[in-house]
């Protein structure tokens, strides 16, 4: 949780509001966060939230869900994340995807989690891909298939979402919903691992332990 967490509010930073409406006020909220005056970046937030900017909401929403700069609700996180998923921000709607997913600050429902998490794929969200995966593999809410996972897998890992690389590397490794196929398994692991990703760069010393000469698919 804390993990997503802190990707997902590094991202939201960077595109948060407006140059021309935001820019004083947001520059003086992330020098707040940066100096780790979370109070104070709170409550811009919180007002901006309250005047109905979606995106600010999300970002409330996950002040919230880790306790910065107010006391951790998740109840509140679920609240505010659910207002500007409403309002059509992606980031926010894949936050409530992962909330039902999990149960925190609501009851569990998949059924719910795969809405959100296919409306923030719709508009392109990578780690959207991989949630809906995660769905189709456990068969949480929706008939265990490996196929569809490995499908929206696919999605991912094009995009760039480094988790979607990992385990649609798997799947070809271990015959998953596709056929075994340990080159491809190399390919999707070496992205990953190329970005940093260990648990990758541990297969391909499995699958390639000598540096096999290896052409991309």
């Amino acid at each position: 949780m804390k993990k997503f967490i802190t990707i997902l509010i590094s991202t939201t930073f960077l595109s948060l509001f407006s140059a021309n409406l935001y820019a004083l006020a947001l520059e003086d909220a992330l020098e707040a966060y940066n100096d780790k005056n979370y109070e104070v970046a709170f409550s811009y937030f919180l007002k901006q939230a309250k005047q109905g900017d979606p995106k600010a909401q999300n970002v409330l929403g996950l002040f919230y869900n880790e306790g910065l700069g107010t006391p951790k609700n998740l109840k509140k996180a679920v609240y505010w994340y659910n207002k500007a998923s409403l309002k059509g921000d992606v980031k926010a709607q894949n936050n409530l995807g992962i909330m039902y997913l999990n149960g925190y600050g609501t009851k569990r429902n998949y059924r719910k989690a795969m809405f959100w998490f296919k409306r923030a794929a719709k508009s392109g969200l990578s780690q959207a891909f991989n949630n809906i995966a995660q769905l189709y593999a456990k068969g949480l809410g929706v008939k265990k298939s490996h196929k569809k996972a490995t499908f929206w897998l696919r999605k991912g890992a094009k995009k760039g979402d480094l988790l979607s690389q990992y385990k649609l590397g798997a799947m070809f490794e271990n015959g998953h919903g596709v056929r075994k196929d340990s080159d491809k398994a190399y390919y999707w692991y070496s992205l990953a691992a190329d970005r940093g990703h260990r648990p990758s760069q541990q297969r391909i010393k499995y699958l390639r332990p000598y540096g096999d000469a290896f052409s991309p698919l």
